[in-house]
């Protein structure tokens, strides 16, 4: 089931469909099925692939819903593409982010919600309210209910992911470890060295993105080489882009890697990937709408959806 649907049953919200057309020319135009007019509206699309394609349809449906009286409207952003440019690598780039962030906005999205984007700082490129939300909670609770690992260890895949493993390995009191990775260009990684014990260990690296899959996989490697018991791995975003799937269904093979989980932040074709499995972010969404529409805080839905390490 699509996120958004999820949501609208599990608030019991009446269906507000948008009718999405394709002109021959390639143009895209959108309506929405009943008025919104005074309306608190939720928009909830990820720009994933064809990530161009998803952009378009969730600024055109913007701009749409602003023209139709809509009293606010709230665009849920479950992967936020075009996040990783987020700066400037090298001289004559685009901060691509933050020209997103500003169509976002020039379309007339009044607040956003994201779920772990690759670059916190990024919400800085809004001008309007954005609640940067977390899925380690939800996603722990998935790994552990699949896996009750007692000898566990924390692994960070680079030094830009050592917060998000950080804040995890803190909660268990578990170690952390760190792996020592390089891009020489786009799309390619080298990785040397780990920083930390994984001898004898149960390790769980902790990312927010598998795209191609190789960082992963060079990683299991890796760990494996300097004796890790077994590999998990746990990403909020399964982008799993070109050949990912075959990469990763070989280092699964090979005993490389033993589960993936991730969220449904991006849809998931089935079976396409093996032992992978997939947790559901519709009810913590609902919960931050509800929130929302009840002025009560977000930060206390963590609470509800925490974790507990099962040390038995």
């Amino acid at each position: 089931m699509h996120l958004a649907e999820f949501v609208r049953k599990k608030l019991k919200l009446e269906d507000c469909a948008i009718d999405v057309r394709r002109f021959q020319d390639g143009e895209l135009t959108s309506t929405v099925n009943r008025t919104v007019r005074n309306k608190s509206v939720y928009l909830v699309q990820s720009t994933s692939q064809p990530v161009n394609e998803n952009l378009m349809e969730l600024l055109i449906a913007t701009d749409m819903l602003k023209r139709a009286s809509a009293s606010s409207i709230t665009v849920i952003i479950p992967y936020f593409g075009y996040a990783r440019q987020d700066r400037k690598s090298n001289g004559r780039e685009p901060i691509t982010a933050r020209l997103v962030a500003n169509l976002i906005e020039t379309a007339g999205a009044t607040r956003v919600i994201l779920m772990d984007i690759h670059s916190e700082q990024a919400q800085g490129f809004f001008n309007i309210p954005v609640d940067s939300l977390r899925a380690n909670a939800i996603l722990m609770k998935t790994f552990l209910a699949e896996n009750n690992s007692r000898n566990l260890a924390i692994v960070s895949p680079d030094y830009g992911g050592v917060n998000r493993a950080r804040r995890v390995a803190e909660q268990f009191n578990l170690p952390l470890a760190i792996i020592d990775k390089r891009r020489p260009r786009p799309n390619e990684v080298e990785v040397s060295n780990v920083l930390g014990k994984v001898e004898g260990k149960h390790c769980l690296i902790i990312d927010d993105i598998i795209d191609t899959g190789r960082t992963i996989v060079q990683a299991a490697a890796l760990l494996k080489q300097k004796g890790a018991v077994a590999v998990y791995v746990m990403a909020t975003h399964g982008v799993f882009s070109g050949e990912a799937p075959n990469v990763l269904n070989d280092a699964i093979d090979q005993g490389l890697i033993s589960r993936i989980i991730i969220s449904n932040s991006i849809p998931q074709p089935q079976k396409r990937i093996k032992k992978l499995v997939v947790a559901e972010l519709g009810n913590f969404f609902s919960e931050v709408i509800l929130a929302h529409e009840t002025h009560s805080s977000v930060s206390e839905i963590y609470g509800k959806h925490s974790y507990k390490r099962n040390r038995g």
